[in-house]
């Protein structure tokens, strides 16, 4: 498998005749490091993502809108920068490591989607209430979507631990 990814990388020969016409050379493409403590780093960061989402629970709960709208922006804002990290640092390496294995593949894109639906929903609902438009209805319904939110974390943060983080290591490149 690496040395099929290896051709992909390789410089082309160079062309003889005029320099001009040699074929361009690419700077050295870097492969995805591997980081021995990514993955308690990551369930580190499931951790207080759910304990902001629960401070956002917590402030709807006590009926402090105010409170709770800033706490759901200061999550929105976690949960967003932490699928960006999480993203380039352990999913791209993933994709490497398990390009054999499409089981584990498909189960690391539906968790994958899977959160960022939950994250798309938050900021939606971050956005509507930016724009003045969550009514106070719509502010009451919160409440039902905080639960399916609270169950989804859970669920992704929680496969995503058992599953795949067992399956990161090093590769025979990175040891």
């Amino acid at each position: 498998m690496l040395s099929r990814l290896s051709t992909w990388f390789r410089s082309p020969p160079p062309r003889p005749g005029f320099p001009l016409m040699s074929a361009p050379q690419r700077p050295e493409i870097c492969a995805i490091p591997y980081h021995h403590g990514l993955t308690a780093e990551l369930a580190r960061e499931h951790e207080r993502l759910r304990e902001l989402f629960g401070l956002v629970a917590q402030a709807f709960g006590a009926g402090r809108r105010e409170l709770c709208i800033e706490r759901l922006h200061e999550f929105d804002r976690a949960l967003r920068l932490y699928l960006a990290d999480e993203g380039v640092r352990f999913e791209n390496y993933m994709r490497h490591l398990l390009s054999d294995d499409g089981e584990n593949l498909r189960l690391m894109s539906r968790l994958r989607a899977r959160l960022r639906g939950l994250s798309h929903y938050i900021h939606t609902l971050a956005q509507t209430e930016r724009e003045g438009r969550l009514s106070g209805q719509g502010y009451r319904d919160f409440g039902t979507a905080m639960d399916r939110v609270a169950v989804g974390l859970k669920q992704v943060f929680e496969c995503q631990q058992r599953l795949l983080f067992p399956l990161y290591r090093p590769t025979s490149a990175n040891n």
